[in-house]
């Protein structure tokens, strides 16, 4: 009798948990019901698993095979966004972020598909904070204190990517991910963090904190954990985020 390997990886599916565990935040949009014009405020988007945290301002859409087979979180460009203001709090020095996104058409400006706000600021360019952002319509790029990342080509519209930023206290690097390729680039940065907000589809610009710049996107899953995490739990998720998005 032959034995035969099963990569555990490929069984994820929907409401599969991740391999790694100890994300400070987790979306994983395959597991909600359908609905569009949904009101973060009064119907939070809770996170799943042992990994805690709501998103509550904002507004959202859930479709059916949004991304494949799985239902995601759709945002119109225009008016919807998702803003976490009690998600966690989180004060260190590493970071590791994942999001599965998928734009569907083409903006024209600066659009956080991913970003943390650190406490007291205005803008997720402010030091000391995080993104991963379509710079233009064409290039993606990450950012943490200042110190911008080379820009990577964006996937384009209706191609599914997984976007990665890694701060291990000293270098940031940004991964991205495609069926057809993937890329990275690094830069240094240092110093502290805090992230007491996260915002999903938009970047948050101007006085008082406003929400703007939303982008026109799918958003499958996101994993925040605050920790550096090592190239072993990197490539364990992305394998289990690739399997279960197509990507």
């Amino acid at each position: 009798m032959s034995l035969i390997y099963i990569n555990p990886y490929a069984l994820a599916s929907a409401g599969a948990a991740p391999p790694v565990a100890g994300a400070i935040l987790w979306v994983d949009a395959s597991t909600l019901a359908t609905g569009t014009g949904i009101n973060a405020a009064t119907t939070s988007v809770a996170n799943l698993g042992s990994q805690g945290g709501t998103f509550n301002d904002g507004g959202y859409d859930v479709v059916a095979n949004g991304i494949g087979t799985q239902n995601a979180l759709r945002f119109n460009g225009t008016t919807q966004y998702l803003k976490s203001t009690n998600a966690y709090t989180n004060t260190g020095t590493t970071l590791t972020m994942f999001v599965v996104a998928q734009r569907i058409s083409t903006g024209s400006n600066f659009y956080g598909y991913l970003s943390c706000i650190f406490p007291g600021t205005l803008d997720y360019n402010d030091v000391r904070n995080f993104t991963y952002t379509q710079s233009n319509p064409l290039t993606m790029r990450g950012e943490r204190n200042g110190a911008g990342l080379a820009t990577l080509t964006h996937a384009g519209n209706g191609v599914t990517f997984i976007g990665t930023f890694k701060f291990d206290g000293t270098n940031l690097t940004h991964y991205q991910k495609t069926t057809a390729a993937s890329t990275s680039a690094s830069s240094a940065s240092s110093g502290t963090f805090g992230c007491t907000s996260t915002v999903l589809a938009a970047r948050q610009a101007g006085s008082g904190g406003t929400v703007n710049l939303r982008v026109h996107t799918f958003i499958g899953e996101v994993l925040i954990y605050n920790s550096a995490l090592s190239d072993t739990d990197r490539l364990a998720v992305i394998s289990y985020l690739s399997t279960k998005w197509g990507v």
